[in-house]
């Protein structure tokens, strides 16, 4: 099954999910997943919606329990859709997942349980050690672009359809 028959088949919401961009001048904070769903890639704060929880209240939550941080109401600037297939239901990983520009924050972001955050020159992210795919949405967001991002993955988390629209959030 392809990308748009498995993004079609949905007629239920799916997980919602979110990811924080925090960043000053030409650096931003990526973080080594230490536990979990994508642990070993760098990543950026977020996780999953709480019920009845909108997108920015979860990363403004999201960033302060994994980072310390405080941050002011982000931007939204990119909606993901990532699809899995040979993954059986209960592991539950398809997903739509809000980005958002974070500029405005309190406290240095710091190390937690789950994620260990370092500064990185926007020059020198480490797309390898990333989610496959994840050059393709991050580089237009940080040239200024909002995106839309379709992604179907494989259980053994290789990417194997991408679809990007720059210039419009597209949210189904």
């Amino acid at each position: 099954m392809g990308l748009h028959e498995r993004h079609r088949q949905y007629s239920q919401p799916l997980k919602q999910t979110t990811l924080g961009i925090i960043s000053r001048g030409d650096s931003l904070v990526l973080a080594m997943k230490k536990r979990g769903f994508g642990a070993g890639k760098w990543n950026f704060a977020g996780g999953k919606n709480e019920p009845g929880e909108s997108g920015q209240e979860c990363v403004i939550r999201e960033v302060e329990q994994e980072f310390g941080t405080k941050i002011k109401p982000p931007k939204l600037v990119a909606i993901l859709y990532f699809y899995f297939v040979d993954v059986p239901p209960e592991k539950d990983w398809d997903q739509k997942c809000s980005v958002f520009e974070i500029d405005h924050w309190q406290g240095e972001p710091a190390e937690s349980e789950e994620m260990a955050p370092r500064w990185w020159l926007k020059s020198d992210i480490p797309y390898d050690q990333m989610w496959p795919a994840d050059r393709d949405w991050l580089e237009p967001v940080l040239a200024g672009n909002v995106v839309t991002g379709y992604f179907l993955f494989n259980s053994e988390q290789q990417c194997l359809e991408t679809e990007i629209v720059l210039g419009r959030l597209v949210d189904e």
